[in-house]
């Protein structure tokens, strides 16, 4: 099981940040949950810019995104490039 992909956060209160990963640790999930605080961090973690240049390679099995996180502008951003990145998963 060590091909486990990650998960992506996308949310900007701490508090709902804190009550999924408790949600998600509820089920034993072994996943790594990567937190992302808006779309532009999020989209900096997808396409390996930023503070995000030396992670591993892959992307992850699931985006679980606020949509409110940041704004209206970071989200358009984020949708843009989540659907990019579903055309080239094929």
């Amino acid at each position: 099981m060590s091909d486990l992909k990650r998960i992506l956060l996308v949310e900007d209160d701490p508090k709902d940040v804190e009550l999924t990963l408790t949600g998600l640790a509820e089920y034993n999930l072994a996943n790594e949950v990567i937190v992302a605080r808006d779309g532009a961090e999020a989209l900096d973690y997808l396409y390996h810019r930023g503070n995000h240049q030396t992670r591993t390679n892959g992307n992850p099995a699931v985006i679980l995104l606020d949509f409110l996180a940041g704004g209206s502008r970071p989200r358009a951003k984020l949708q843009t490039g989540c659907e990019r990145l579903r055309r080239q998963a094929g």
